[in-house]
């Protein structure tokens, strides 16, 4: 049968692979496969989501070309550092400085006055314990103040390297530093300690060099700017990450007020105000959210020579020069502001690309945008890996379905698959928008796309099969274009039956027992296949299924294995269309002379229709079905073929097939009623009519034919025999098929009912009848 269903099942075959290939998207998320392409994909969100403000104020000094060239040769005097530090703090207003330059003095081999002068006058400074941060870093490639800048990043002992979308919460994975020192999150936490990072310490003359309380660390996940290390506890101290120290020194805290757990950092005051709480990835990273590109005007910079300048102009005799300095430090932008001195120039090495600059910049820009991240609150979040699975497999598994969906509406199914991965890259950017929430976008759609993919390539090759299934099983009864749609719609054959609303067909040629008596075999069969060929052409124009061959009867039905709403209008158009076909092979018989006997030329076929509820499906034993369609309401459709003859007409339906035809054809088709009547083996009175003709070939003389014989009957229904016996004589005279006019026609509905008035004056039905006539024979 065929099923009401749109698509075909999933066989467990496909649904295996449907669930394997996402599974092993998530295999391969642990190797990192695509975490370049989606690091693309997140910097592509980037810029659509376009710079944003920020809480607090990043002023950068850099250390540029032309303050090398301005200022001399490298290295400078640390007393630079201090001077311009105490300028933008003491002048300026500055909250907080960060120097992003490790001063380490250990193996330089320049042990000078200059050297030592510089040190001790910057050291005099921080002493007075300024908000000044100093460098630390474990990267080799960090940028010092002596010597040649390596370009080879050295380990971390922390979480690095890569980043997955799907580690527990999309953060790099662990990975050991040069010493083989156990790191965090194997089994290391809480106490794990690490050997100290390279740190600013200054040579001042004595036998240890000065090391200054604040030490920030510059270190970033591979020397990139998307991941930076908040902490790592060593032997000697905790050492945090630059923006995390400036931040502390802004608001005037020390290390005492840092709390560190698992998932997070707390900063919080003496007083116990929570001033940040910073989430964690992987017990120690911390995610930068980029706020914008390095030359944009949110990031306002000077030269440190031109701060350096001003600065010594605030202690010239000259009143002009002091006043030109202090204006330069009256500046806003230096009022509560966070100041990061660092290396810009290319020649300097300290370089890397960001989310909103491709080529590289300097990574002097990774402190500033933690800083706004912190104190904005605007972190980056990501799913746990468990959900990233979910939502992975969800995503494949939902739209690979509507993509290979099939039968009627397989089109706006695989529109909406489209759509769904559309609203799913748009649903990405519209919470890394609104919410800072990176969703994985690669590993999800490569494998929405593997997965549809395979699972088309297996619908294509079961649709294949299908298709000849289809065709093996229906195209020797069913119109190539039925069969066709029934491909198209995907709707397979099943076996056994189902109910089904359809109009049922019979035809039977009158007296066809006589025609193999004239005819031999040969030429009985040649007539045969050209009057099936035109019945069966016809039936097959309209949607018609020929379920069998009986002799010269056909069976056919409408409405399945297809099913169509309008059955009873086609079958019905499709009835008159055969008797027109009929009578032109008449024609053609009778023009063919003596090749035919006249009987050929006077052949007859009776029609019989019912609509309703019937069995349809591949009925049969085991080893040989056959597609057909029984029930009550076929033996109807029989019933009404054999007894047009019994009412002198050629084509005879049931009031249910009239009311479905007219449903759907209008008033196209041309009923007339002929009787109430109760066929054998049937208990219930069934209406029945006669189908004149299609309305545009009714002649007026049919018209007037149908009038006098619906008054008749209005009498005949009302017991007037004689008044119904005068109308039926008059619609006789005026009826299409006449005895004696018409080839093959030996009476017509009023000269039936002409011999029904006649003895029903003989013995009438008494008071209360209702028109009912029991047929007398099937």
């Amino acid at each position: 049968m065929v099923p009401p269903k749109t698509r075909v099942a999933l066989s467990p075959l496909l649904w295996l692979i449907s669930l394997a290939i996402p599974a092993f998207w998530c295999a391969l998320s642990q190797f990192g496969v695509l975490d370049s392409l989606e690091e693309r994909l997140l910097d592509w969100r980037y810029e659509e989501r376009g710079e944003i403000e920020a809480p607090v104020k990043i002023v950068y000094v850099d250390i540029d070309a032309h303050s090398l060239d301005e200022i001399g040769g490298w290295p400078w005097s640390r007393a630079h550092f201090a001077q311009v530090a105490a300028a933008l703090i003491g002048r300026g207003g500055a909250r907080a400085v960060g120097i992003d330059i490790v001063f380490s003095d250990r193996n330089r081999p320049d042990r000078s006055r200059k050297l030592l002068d510089g040190n001790v006058e910057l050291v005099r400074y921080l002493e007075t314990k300024p908000p000044v941060v100093l460098a630390a870093s474990y990267a080799e490639a960090q940028f010092r103040d002596f010597g040649t800048q390596q370009t080879t990043v050295g380990q971390l002992p922390m979480m690095i390297v890569r980043t997955l979308f799907t580690s527990g919460s999309s953060a790099p994975a662990p990975r050991r530093n040069s010493h083989d020192v156990p790191l965090l999150g194997e089994g290391a936490w809480p106490g794990a300690q690490f050997e100290p990072p390279e740190m600013s310490a200054l040579n001042v003359g004595k036998k240890d060099p000065w090391i200054p309380a604040r030490l920030g660390l510059l270190d970033t996940v591979e020397g990139g700017t998307r991941w930076v290390p908040a902490y790592t506890p060593t032997v000697m101290r905790s050492f945090r990450a630059m923006a995390v120290e400036l931040a502390l020194a802004y608001w005037g805290l020390n290390g005492d007020s840092v709390k560190t757990y698992e998932d997070r950092i707390e900063i919080v005051t003496p007083g116990g105000r929570r001033m940040a709480v910073i989430p964690l990835s992987s017990r120690q990273l911390i995610e930068v959210n980029w706020f914008s590109a390095w030359n944009s005007g949110r990031n306002p910079r000077f030269g440190f020579s031109t701060v350096l300048k001003h600065a010594s102009l605030l202690d010239s005799v000259r009143r002009a020069d002091k006043t030109r300095a202090a204006e330069f430090f009256a500046q806003p932008v230096f009022q509560d502001a966070i100041v990061l001195i660092g290396p810009v120039d290319p020649l300097l090495h300290d370089l890397a690309p960001t989310p909103f600059n491709p080529d590289p910049v300097p990574r002097v820009g990774v402190q500033g945008n933690l800083l706004k991240t912190i104190f904005s609150g605007k972190f980056i979040h990501r799913l746990p890996t468990w959900q990233n699975y979910v939502l992975l497999f969800g995503l494949t598994i939902l739209i690979s379905q509507l993509a290979i969906a099939g039968g009627s509406r397989g089109t706006v199914f695989k529109l909406t698959a489209a759509l769904a991965v559309i609203l799913y890259v748009w649903f990405s950017v519209w919470i890394f928008r609104t919410r800072h929430v990176v969703l994985p976008v690669s590993y999800p759609l490569a494998s929405v796309f593997t997965t549809s993919f395979v699972a088309m390539i297996w619908q294509l090759v079961s649709e294949e099969r299908q298709k000849r299934r289809i065709k093996g099983m229906f195209g020797a009864y069913v119109s190539p274009q039925l069969v066709q749609r029934m491909v198209d719609s995907g709707e397979g054959p099943q076996l056994g039956g189902h109910k089904q609303d359809l109009t049922a067909y019979f035809s039977d040629i009158e007296s066809f027992s006589k025609f193999s008596e004239m005819l031999d075999s040969e030429k009985l069969v040649e007539l045969m296949n050209e009057y099936l060929s035109a019945c069966t052409d016809i039936l097959e124009e309209e949607s018609g299924t020929v379920d069998k061959y009986i002799g010269d009867a056909v069976m056919a039905m409408f409405g399945a294995p297809v099913p169509i709403n309008d059955h009873a209008y086609r079958a019905c158009v499709a009835s008159q269309r055969v008797q027109e076909r009929l009578a032109a092979l008449r024609l053609k018989w009778k023009a063919e002379g003596d090749r035919w006997p006249e009987i050929v030329s006077r052949m007859q076929s009776r029609i019989g229709l019912n609509s309703g509820a019937t069995t349809v499906g591949n009925i049969g034993s085991r080893s040989r079905l056959n597609y057909t369609v029984m029930g009550d309401n076929v033996n109807l459709a029989a019933r009404m073929e054999s007894g047009a003859k019994q009412y002198g007409v050629r084509t005879m339906a049931t009031e249910a097939t009239k009311l479905g035809c007219e449903q759907h054809g209008g008033d196209r088709v041309v009923f007339r009623y002929l009787d109430r009547i109760v066929v054998k083996g049937r208990s219930a009175p069934v209406p029945i009519y006669e189908i004149v003709g299609l309305k545009e070939n009714l002649t007026e003389e049919m018209q007037e034919c149908m009038e006098w014989f619906d008054r008749g009957m209005k009498h005949y229904l009302a017991q007037e025999w004689d008044r119904a016996k005068q109308c039926f004589e008059r619609s006789a005279s005026l009826e299409a098929n006449r005895p004696g006019v018409t080839p093959g026609i030996e009476s017509n509905p009023s000269l039936v009912f002409l011999d029904r008035c006649a003895r029903m004056r003989q013995n009438p039905p008494g008071p209360g009848w209702d028109g009912t006539y029991m047929m007398p024979e099937k």
